[in-house]
């Protein structure tokens, strides 16, 4: 069972076992124990390269946080001080930031970026770059945040990663989202749907893409386009087992419906039941900070049916979570929901308190939004716009690049296995000649 599950995960190890496999067969002589010890040679590498507690970390973290836990607190007891240590506190610092512990995700982030900028390693510090800037973008530290990320996309482009550098723009789009610059969030989706069709996304990653362009068109676009890239991607994350994925399209979805012009189509298809779904994946993940914006969108329904007393308990619960994290923009919306229900209920001394903690909250936020950091991010997205053409040209470059790199790793690899081959004859034909008769 074990073998088949590696094998799954990694299919060009799988496809590299069979082709050796397949080339013992075909011969009756000594080349097919050489073959055989070279095809188990090269399975316990791949085990013991792919089969590790940072690999299983990575795996589980969207379909089983308990494992995901588990796997990098491994990581961090049997490797003492080396480069698996620091990516057990990578995943370690990703498990936390899901439970909303933000700040001390952050902290693992960073140690694990001094370590591998000290030991040059680029590639681990993408990935890094990549968790620290959302991390960052989630606290509204989005200055910070833009740096970390295009830190990460630079690397990509350096290493002429077509399908690392959708990722990013991916990444980027959420950003301009959560910021609510329209523009922007369309410039770097669009993008990542180009670099798409250079080198397709699988799996995971296209389930991302179509759950951001859904969430973009949805706040900025489409409603209908919103709809059919949820279901897209929905499919897919159920096919991968990801549970975060199939989550956040549920919770889209539901937003979807609850604001659907059609009456008719709001009988029929209920929002709260896709609420529903969405905070049960989270809660099974333990995703705190995602679930309480289910709990969010719940009450609202709730509310709009005038049940009053169900949507106060729920943001109740929400508060007693935001507030300890300093979750203003969270707060802010929640105790306006609140007020307004009080005040439905004709309860002016509670609906007032909410109304008091909803001015408190967004005074917070606006302060941060006003900020020279603030004004600084918007200056570099206007810079972005101005690239526009210059990055179009670069992804046609990449797409030449990468018919190119195909060529050439497809005529290594069949040198390679020609080499071999040949050696083996030599090696047989040698021994033949020596062997008494």
């Amino acid at each position: 069972m074990y073998v088949k599950k590696h094998f799954d995960m990694y299919p060009r190890q799988y496809e590299w076992a069979m082709l050796l496999l397949h080339l013992s067969v075909q011969n009756l002589t000594m080349l097919r124990i050489y073959s055989l010890l070279f095809c188990f040679g090269l399975t316990l590498s791949s085990f013991s390269q792919h089969g590790s507690n940072v690999q299983n970390a990575s795996h589980h973290m969207f379909r089983n946080s308990d494992s995901a836990f588990y796997f990098s607190e491994r990581a961090i007891n049997e490797a003492k001080d080396s480069s698996d240590y620091y990516y057990g506190k990578f995943f370690l610092g990703q498990c936390i930031f899901w439970q909303g512990n933000i700040d001390s995700s952050v902290a693992y982030y960073t140690s694990a970026e001094n370590y591998f900028q000290q030991a040059k390693d680029s590639l681990s510090l993408m990935k890094i770059y990549a968790e620290k800037g959302n991390a960052l973008k989630v606290i509204s530290q989005y200055d910070k945040s833009y740096d970390y990320l295009m830190k990460a996309l630079n690397i990509a482009r350096s290493s002429d990663s077509v399908r690392l550098q959708a990722m990013f723009n991916i990444h980027l789009s959420e950003h301009a989202r959560a910021m609510g610059d329209s523009a922007n969030a369309f410039l770097f989706i669009e993008r990542a749907f180009n670099l798409n069709n250079i080198y397709p996304l699988m799996g995971d990653a296209l389930a991302e893409l179509y759950h951001r362009k859904a969430a973009i068109e949805h706040e900025f676009g489409s409603a209908v386009i919103a709809e059919e890239y949820s279901l897209m991607s929905l499919k897919i994350s159920e096919a991968t087992g990801n549970l975060h994925q199939q989550a956040t399209s549920y919770n889209e979805l539901g937003f979807y419906y609850a604001h659907h012009k059609d009456e008719k189509i709001k009988e029929q298809v209920k929002p709260i039941d896709y609420y529903f779904k969405a905070e049960a994946l989270w809660k099974k993940l333990n995703f705190k900070r995602y679930y309480i914006w289910a709990w969010r969108n719940i009450s609202r329904e709730y509310g709009n049916s005038k049940q009053y007393a169900q949507s106060n308990r729920l943001l109740k619960d929400i508060l007693a979570v935001s507030e300890p994290n300093q979750w203003d923009e969270v707060t802010s919306d929640v105790s306006l929901q609140a007020a307004e229900n009080f005040e439905a209920l004709r309860r002016a001394d509670s609906a007032l308190f909410y109304y008091k903690k909803y001015m408190a909250a967004r005074e917070k936020t606006e302060t941060r939004f006003k900020s020279k950091e603030f004004q600084d991010v918007l200056v570099k997205y206007a810079m972005l716009q101005k690239e526009q053409m210059l990055r179009k040209q670069e992804a046609e470059t990449d797409s030449a690049k990468l018919q190119a790199e195909q060529s050439a790793s497809q005529r290594n690899l069949i040198l390679l296995l020609l080499g071999f081959v040949v050696t083996v004859f030599v090696i047989l034909k040698f021994r033949k000649k020596k062997l008494p008769y």
